[in-house]
């Protein structure tokens, strides 16, 4: 199936702020994050202002990995991708939780695994860059580690 990509208007000026908003707090001006996400400052300018009446995944994505965000984020404000799409559920094998698996429509994600590897690439993990629902999950994650201390 062929797709346009015509994004509406307002999901277009959502997407902009949204944009906007995350790489004013990073403090990155419009020709710093078209350069880190290698793609044109008009492109970037008009996808701000809503003035891009289609937008290419492909720039979505590269603009979320210059603004360090997820860009299945970005997928989901202009309707790429659906609310299902993120439904995650905690695995369960013999009624305890001992593997730390979480699973949805992308397969399985070991937490663990997830974690121990930004530790030992030293990449920081800040809260501040996590969507409530990161959040939430890496609070269960928590959590469910502490639990098992008992």
């Amino acid at each position: 199936m062929k797709r346009s990509f015509d994004i509406p208007e307002e999901l277009r000026k959502k997407l902009g702020e949204h944009i906007r908003s995350i790489r004013e707090k990073r403090g990155l001006g419009l020709n710093q994050a078209a350069i880190k996400a290698g793609i044109n400052i008009a492109d970037l300018h008009k996808i701000e202002n809503a003035t891009k009446n289609k937008v290419n995944p492909y720039q979505l994505k590269a603009i979320g990995e210059a603004l360090r965000i997820d860009y299945k984020e970005l997928y989901k404000i202009v309707g790429y991708l659906d609310e299902k799409d993120f439904e995650y559920t905690v695995l369960e094998e013999n009624n305890n939780l001992s593997n730390n698996n979480i699973t949805g429509n992308h397969g399985n994600v070991n937490l663990g695994k997830i974690i121990k590897s930004n530790i030992e690439n030293k990449e920081d993990i800040l809260l501040n860059d996590l969507t409530d629902n990161e959040k939430e999950q890496v609070r269960n994650f928590i959590n469910f580690l502490k639990s098992q201390k008992k």
